[in-house]
């Protein structure tokens, strides 16, 4: 039982001349993780807005409210920039969209009028087309807020109301500064990235037994100003890993 054996590192203290006994300090832990996010390749929708005139409202779109298409200083292209005075804006694809895909957006919370919170988006399920739809649209969906600071999300059905919700502060936006958006839905299955670092994975997000058509931003009650970028709505690839959990087996074809 002396230091020694313990493997513990003796040394003499140049006073005394008795041994000091210095413990020796665990090494550091460091964290790694993986950008899994795999864009789909079958686009459903895409604008960047390269098309529409400066102050218009983008032509591929609907809104109960407005906006208008701009330039951001240095940041090249055109941008779709909202009001923060509230509303509901609709990229208009009329399809349902399938199992597994993926949907990215650049954005850039603006400093200027800045009210905080966070511009919500919303995948739903709805039979018909409301563009003052505010609250719980359709009969089913997901529905996120992406902010400065902060996210946040929950999802619901008409039936059982809100099951599941939460926030985080990773991957903060930040003010005046791009930012990439990444969402991969893999029914149930969904994950939420900003740049490389993943914000939400949750493997029940999406309830299950509805057909989702709509994807919705909206800015109402948040006071979020700032602009989007690049929308691209593309088919994914499958969940595997459940496909395995679930079926016990994997099929590929090709």
């Amino acid at each position: 039982g002396t230091a020694e054996e313990e493997g513990e590192e003796v040394q003499s203290s140049p006073e005394s001349g008795k041994p000091e006994i210095q413990e020796k300090k665990p090494a550091s832990l460091k964290l790694y993780s993986k950008f899994d996010f795999i864009p789909g390749q079958e686009i459903i929708f895409f604008d960047d807005f390269e098309a529409e005139a400066t102050g218009n409202f983008p032509s591929q779109w609907n809104t109960n409210a407005s906006g208008e298409v701009v330039t951001l200083g240095d940041e090249p292209g055109k941008w779709f920039k909202v009001t923060h005075e509230g509303g509901n804006y609709f990229p208009e694809f009329n399809q349902t969209l399938p199992d597994n895909f993926t949907i990215e957006f650049d954005i850039v919370a603006l400093e200027e009028d800045a009210g905080g919170g966070e511009l919500i988006f919303t995948i739903y399920s709805e039979q018909g087309f409301d563009a003052n739809a505010y609250g719980v649209p359709g009969d089913a969906g997901f529905e996120g807020g992406i902010g400065p600071q902060s996210h946040v999300y929950s999802n619901y059905t008409t039936e059982e109301g809100y099951m599941l919700e939460n926030s985080t502060d990773v991957g903060p936006l930040g003010y005046d500064q791009k930012k990439h958006v990444s969402i991969w839905v893999q029914q149930p299955r969904i994950r939420v990235y900003i740049d490389e670092t993943k914000v939400f994975d949750i493997p029940r997000g999406i309830p299950a037994g509805h057909k989702y058509n709509r994807f919705r931003l909206n800015t109402a009650n948040t006071g979020w100003d700032g602009a989007i970028d690049n929308l691209r709505i593309a088919v994914g690839a499958p969940d595997t890993r459940n496909q395995l959990l679930k079926d016990g087996k994997l099929v590929t074809r090709g």
